[in-house]
């Protein structure tokens, strides 16, 4: 078994020893709200490029906070991230791939980038609070 010693903020341990997370909805919303305005406010092209890897990076491991305490896998590796969450979310599949895609090659369609940000921060918002309990 290996012993974890410290946990990034929002996350803990249960009595058992399981990590969870003590993320909350608000948290969340302000989250993605404040990365959408800077992909709103981004002045020059660099600029998008650079918010929307960050972005979909955050959203990658958003998700797979949502079932990290359920699997209890824990890894820092982006890619692995989203394999442990599509364990779980076979439909988002698609949403993943193209957010993976994007850290290497980010898009310049804003709009295709806006509209999916915005969708997915809100599905995530609606339910990474169920979700990321363990029971």
């Amino acid at each position: 078994m290996i012993e974890i010693t410290s946990l990034i903020a929002g996350y803990g341990l249960d009595k058992r020893g399981y990590i969870i997370s003590d993320v909350s909805k608000d948290k969340i919303n302000e989250v993605f709200n404040r990365a959408l305005k800077r992909l709103e406010t981004a002045s020059h092209e660099e600029d998008f490029i650079t918010y929307t890897q960050n972005f979909a990076r955050k959203l990658i491991r958003t998700y797979y906070s949502m079932v990290m305490a359920r699997s209890q896998i824990w890894t820092t590796r982006l890619h692995e991230q989203a394999e442990v969450f599509l364990i779980y979310f076979t439909e988002k599949e698609p949403i993943v791939r193209t957010l993976l895609e994007w850290v290497d090659q980010p898009p310049k369609d804003f709009n295709v980038v806006y509209e999916l940000f915005k969708r997915e921060g809100e599905w995530a918002s609606a339910n990474f609070i169920n979700e990321a309990q363990f029971h």
